[in-house]
């Protein structure tokens, strides 16, 4: 992320973070943890938008943020994903 944007990029912090939460949670939810398992990162940018996708090896689809109720409000794996999309 930090090459592609470089580091006078105006959102290098910003997208570091959110990418990380991004694999973080990729890892700990899909299985690609396991020996010869795979995540990709694709980033692209502009000079005011950043897009990072990541994708792993047996997803079941795009991640849902959980209802505060479901997550007890105070979920490390929820507070994550509602970081990503309010961003």
């Amino acid at each position: 992320m930090a090459r592609v944007l470089g580091q006078a990029h105006p959102h290098v912090i910003l997208a570091l973070l959110l990418c990380s939460e991004l694999v973080t949670d990729s890892v700990r939810h899909s299985g690609s943890v396991v020996p010869g398992g795979v995540v990709t990162v694709t980033v692209a940018a502009g000079e005011k938008v950043v897009r990072a996708e990541v994708t792993d090896r047996i997803g079941d689809g795009v991640p849902v943020p959980p209802s505060d109720a479901s997550a007890g409000g105070e979920a490390e794996g929820g507070q994550r994903i509602r970081l990503v999309t309010r961003c």
